[in-house]
């Protein structure tokens, strides 16, 4: 009688580890609805947003340009490339915006990324003259991909290390180091900022979420969906010196050279 009554007790024993494993895994596919339900609100909302936004934004970029090319007072000027900078900040968000919001379609072809990279850079030099950005490409470094998707991932990242915070000391400057492997292409930028938070890996990455201050957490999480839809990986990261202190972020993108 007695290991009758140890094998039932084993049995309700054992149903309930099982009842509790499945409690969890329906609180977590619970939670995933809740958050896929939320996500999409904001992609919703923020979309109407956006093309609200959109046309009065394209009328003070219009009129800002045509009073830039009338005036001739310097002083004025440089506000008026103020107000450009800021739009252009603005135009930045929106597309983002849109780009979380619409469907992903890629239309891949073989090309060059040293060029894509070294125009990104390029654009990105004129937004923000006082950060120095390094470049360390290889030669050869074509890969299967969408031209406009990967535009977006690299102004996106090389963005975020540009606005990176930093200590007062400091001057700013940004790494972008492009190589070939052996079946894909790798591309890292590297800045000399506070990184991100301990702990912090890509598969944290969410939309609406910023690991700083001023951000709208859609660049690197577009940059990862971006990237993935080309059958690679992004991967984020810290630098760090001889100490095991942090002295900077790392963002590591990887594409297949190929389509297969």
């Amino acid at each position: 009688m007695p290991n009758k009554i140890d094998e039932t007790l084993n049995r309700i024993a054992a149903l309930s580890d099982k009842a509790s494993e499945a409690l969890e895994v329906l609180k977590k596919n619970e939670d995933e609805i809740k958050k896929t339900e939320r996500l999409l609100t904001l992609s919703n909302t923020a979309s109407v947003l956006a093309h609200e936004i959109r046309n009065p934004l394209g009328y003070i970029k219009l009129a800002a340009s045509f009073l830039e090319r009338k005036i001739e007072n310097e002083e004025l000027k440089k506000f008026l490339s103020i107000i450009n900078a800021g739009v252009q900040n603005i135009e930045h968000c929106i597309q983002n915006i849109l780009s979380f919001s619409a469907k992903k379609t890629l239309n891949r072809k073989y090309v060059q990324l040293r060029e894509l990279i070294l125009q990104v850079a390029t654009e990105m030099a004129t937004l923000f003259p006082t950060v120095k950005i390094n470049l360390n490409i290889d030669g050869f470094l074509y890969a299967f991909l969408d031209i406009d998707a990967i535009k977006r991932v690299l102004v996106n990242i090389l963005k975020n290390a540009l606005i990176a915070p930093r200590d007062a000391d400091i001057d700013p400057e940004v790494i972008i180091v492009g190589r070939s492997l052996d079946d894909s292409v790798e591309v890292q930028v590297l800045d000399n900022g506070v990184g991100f938070p301990e702990g912090f890996t890509a598969s944290m990455i969410e939309p609406f979420k910023s690991h700083f201050k001023g951000g709208t957490g859609l660049g690197l999480a577009i940059s990862k969906e971006l990237i993935e839809a080309h059958g690679g990986s992004l991967e984020v990261g810290n630098t760090l010196d001889a100490n095991g202190k942090t002295i900077g972020a790392k963002v590591c993108l990887r594409i297949p050279r190929s389509n297969v």
